[in-house]
């Protein structure tokens, strides 16, 4: 009976210590547990309310719809508590994991051990960021002609990630039409973020042209620059529309693409009318949102294409000739057309003008000068007159008039004028002094102007 006894006596103890590893098994040493994700780290905290010496970390993956053990990292964090792998603060504890792909979900079950105790595991499920931008927008500037970018990511950037972009884009214009392509790099950390956003211009694009296709698209790429000492065979390729990576890099595709038509709708010209004054109107054709700064009225002279006048105006559809005089021009037929200016600030001329108005013509008669008068004295005649253009409407090649022809008659017994001498005389000249040989008698004098055209 001695000998029963004491065999039912150990397979009680046998009993009750299998009933107390399964009564550990089943007693929570950690609870609160938390995590947040942002690129390249999951970060999972929990409180800890039991000694505990150690940890088994279990790092899982979905795969085909089933969890799969991650085995070298698994193998990997079997750790002590004062490992310095775990940040440790009072009762709380939170553990970092670098090892990470993007758009992934991952389980870590923990599992705290103290000595021969093995207590309940508790797990916790994150996805990961794909790393994919949003919130793609572009901003035209009309004052200069300025074409921002801007785009945001759903989270920080970790020390432990480096981050390039690569911008692509696309500019079309021209008749016939012309396509410009163009990529540039730029890193993350030398762009000006606000709030997650960032903000670029065009390279090679300081300001827009005018009439022209814009189409733009963001990629980036991320590089792992924590020390990892584990692998996964999965993480060596990131399937991406044009390449593949190695462990510490993901290539997330290009996002949505973005484009903008910088067109500038040209004014409609109406009427033209000349006379003592040159008058000119038009319809604007411009959207409510981009109202032009100015309109730039060009008058082309048709057989001398060095003479041209550009006029602006900035305040409504019509003009009166500011010289109000319509002898300020040049004689001869011109070719008239208005555009539409937008801004003041590039220096490109068509990156803020729209395309011209459709033409119409218009002739200027040849300009005689004015107030021509005579005045005598004994042998002597002053000739004065008054020029037909205002020196600052004189084009430096082009005087109005050419020069001057001065014509004197003299008058016989039957008072009929009969040619005496012709003189050629500046245009710069407003008068002229004439000797005559016999006096008393009667002149006659004709100033003519002379043109090119």
């Amino acid at each position: 009976m001695v000998i029963d006894g004491k065999i039912n006596k150990l397979k009680l103890i046998i009993i009750l210590s299998y009933y107390n590893i399964f009564f550990n098994y089943m007693t929570s040493a950690i609870k609160n547990i938390s995590s947040t994700t942002t690129f390249f780290e999951n970060k999972i905290t929990w409180e800890r309310t039991l000694p505990i010496d150690s940890y088994k970390i279990l790092k899982e993956y979905v795969e085909f719809d089933s969890w799969v053990e991650e085995q070298s990292f698994t193998d990997w964090y079997a750790i002590p508590s004062n490992s310095s792998h775990l940040i440790t603060s009072n009762s709380f504890v939170t553990f970092i994991d670098t090892d990470l792909s993007f758009n992934e979900i991952y389980r870590y079950v923990i599992t705290p051990v103290n000595g021969v105790t093995t207590y309940a595991p508790e797990n916790v499920v994150i996805y990961t960021q794909s790393g994919n931008i949003s919130d793609l927008k572009h901003n035209y500037s009309q004052n200069d002609a300025s074409f921002n970018i801007t785009w945001s990511l759903l989270s920080d950037i970790t020390v432990n990630t480096e981050l390039t972009w690569d911008i692509s884009w696309t500019e079309i214009s021209g008749n016939p039409i012309q396509s410009h392509y163009a990529t540039f790099p730029i890193n993350d950390q030398s762009l000006n973020v606000t709030n997650r956003q960032r903000k670029v211009y065009l390279h090679d694009r300081p300001y827009l042209y005018a009439d022209a296709s814009y189409n733009y698209q963001i990629n980036g790429t991320y590089t792992n620059t924590s020390n990892i000492s584990w692998t996964r065979a999965s993480n060596a390729i990131q399937i991406t529309p044009y390449s593949t990576m190695d462990i510490s890099t993901n290539n997330v595709p290009y996002g949505p693409r973005g484009n903008f038509y910088n067109y500038k709708k040209p004014p409609v010209l109406n009427t033209v009318s000349t006379g003592d004054n040159l008058g000119i109107s038009w319809t604007s054709s411009s959207t409510s949102s981009e109202i032009p700064d100015y309109y730039d009225i060009s008058l082309s002279h048709v057989t001398i294409p060095d003479i041209s006048y550009n006029i602006r105006v900035t305040d409504g559809l019509t003009l009166t000739d500011p010289s109000r005089n319509v002898q300020n021009y040049y004689p001869g037929n011109y070719n008239i057309r208005v555009k539409s200016g937008y801004g003041y600030g590039v220096p490109v001329v068509n990156s803020l003008f729209s395309e011209w108005s459709s033409g119409s013509s218009f002739n200027i008669p040849y300009h005689a000068a004015t107030n021509f008068e005579a005045v005598s004295t004994n042998s002597k005649v002053k000739l004065t007159w008054k020029n037909p253009i205002e020196s600052v409407y004189m084009i430096t090649s082009y005087p109005i008039p050419e020069s001057y022809d001065i014509t004197r008659r003299t008058a016989n017994k039957q008072l009929d004028y009969v040619f005496d001498i012709s003189i050629n005389i500046l245009s710069t000249d407003v008068s002229h002094n004439d000797t005559v040989g016999i006096y008393p008698r009667i002149y006659a004098y004709d100033l003519s102007a002379n043109y090119n055209s």
